[in-house]
C-alpha cells in the first residue's frame, strides 16, 4: 500500500477584505508551502558577494526589480540561476540589455556563485 500527499507549491488567492479574513491562518498557510531547499556553499561569504555586487540592481532581498525587468532572484531554484548564468556565460543570455557586452557574471569564479546561491536560498525563509 502507498499513500501520497499532495504539497502546495502556492498559497490559493483570498480577499483580505473580506469580513472572515484570518491573517493568523493565512500566515499558517504559508508554512505549508514547499520552500526553496537551501543551496551549498558559504551564506556568509555569498551574503556579502551578493551585497557588493548583487543587491544594487536585484535588491537586497533578491526580490529585483520589474518595472526595470531585473528577474527576482528570491524563491528561484538554485538549479534554474545555474541554467541562466550557463546561458549568459555562453553568450546565449545577455546580462543587461543596456550593455549586452558587459561580461559581469564572467568575474565571479563557480565557487563564488555557489555561495552567493547559498545566500540568496536564504532570502525567502
Amino acid at each position: 500500500m502507498s499513500s501520497s500527499q499532495a504539497q502546495a507549491s502556492e498559497r490559493p488567492p483570498v480577499d483580505e477584505s473580506a469580513p472572515d479574513y484570518n491573517a493568523l491562518e493565512r500566515l499558517l498557510e504559508a508554512k505549508k508551502v514547499v520552500q526553496i531547499p537551501r543551496a551549498e556553499g558559504d551564506v556568509e561569504a555569498g551574503r556579502k558577494l551578493y551585497r557588493k555586487e548583487c543587491g544594487s540592481c536585484h535588491g537586497r532581498d533578491g526580490w529585483g526589480d520589474r518595472n526595470k525587468a531585473v528577474p527576482m532572484l528570491t524563491g528561484q531554484y538554485t538549479n534554474y540561476l545555474w541554467r541562466q548564468v550557463d546561458k549568459y556565460l555562453a553568450g546565449v543570455r545577455i546580462h543587461d540589455p543596456e550593455a549586452p557586452e558587459d561580461r559581469l557574471l564572467a568575474e565571479f569564479s563557480r565557487g563564488e556563485m555557489r555561495d552567493i546561491f547559498a545566500y540568496v536560498s536564504t532570502l525567502d525563509d
